[in-house]
């Protein structure tokens, strides 16, 4: 019996943990599916929200409605991100890049210490192409058990 509590214990206790990494996961599935089909309505649905961005919005925030705060904060990381998007696709365009041969190998985040406040990671996103490991680093978030994309953090010389 007290095995059987234990187990139901620990598997309660995982089950957050490993829903959060599956989110986590997703984004980096999602990421790739839309840089290889060139279409970013497939990672769009990470884009943190403006009821998630509370959360990690600046004080300066606070007496702001919501279309206020979508407006002055979100749009602008939403715009830059689809901007940085564009610039990759044009790298893979310029560089004749055969998208067939991109594969995502793993990611990686950037460790969090804990009791740390809502903050954004770095996630690195390696890829293969060509038998050769790439790097996309992007930054990502964690709200109430949710991942989110923020920002690509670098967009040149990504296949070399």
């Amino acid at each position: 019996m007290k095995k059987i509590f234990l187990l139901l214990s620990l598997t309660l206790v995982a089950m957050p943990q490993l829903k959060a990494q599956d989110n986590v996961a997703e984004i980096a599935h999602a990421f790739i599916k839309a840089l290889k089909s060139n279409n970013i309505k497939l990672i769009e649905n990470r884009f943190i929200d403006i009821n998630a961005a509370y959360a990690i919005l600046p004080k300066e925030s606070a007496g702001l409605n919501a279309r206020d705060k979508n407006n002055k904060y979100l749009k602008p990381i939403h715009q830059k991100f689809k901007t940085d998007f564009d610039k990759i696709q044009q790298e893979i365009k310029d560089k004749e890049i055969n998208i067939r041969r991109i594969d995502l190998r793993s990611y990686k985040l950037e460790n969090r210490k804990s009791g740390d406040p809502i903050k954004p990671l770095g996630m690195s996103l390696f890829i293969n192409y060509n038998n050769k490991e790439q790097l996309i680093p992007v930054s990502v978030v964690e709200i109430d058990e949710r991942w989110y994309v923020i920002e690509i953090l670098n967009t040149t010389d990504l296949f070399k």
